[in-house]
């Protein structure tokens, strides 16, 4: 009797701590794909303003050459 009591309390805390560490890892995945996301989001407004500074130089680069050809 007290051996099967033993069982059956053991068996109900390992549960309950199977359920707590499933838990704690769905917390760490939000967190993980929330941070993510943000990172994401910050390497796409990089690249934008990467390519229109880009653009931006280039575009200056061909008015200067136009220039050039012009003053020559």
């Amino acid at each position: 009797m007290l051996l099967k009591k033993f069982k059956n309390s053991f068996k109900d805390a390992v549960h309950a701590e199977l359920v707590q560490m499933k838990a704690a890892d769905d917390v760490s995945n939000i967190v993980r794909s929330q941070i993510e996301s943000a990172f994401d989001a910050l390497k796409e407004k990089i690249r934008i303003e990467t390519e229109n500074i880009l653009g931006d130089t280039q575009n200056q680069l061909t008015q200067l050459k136009v220039e050039l050809a012009q003053n020559d």
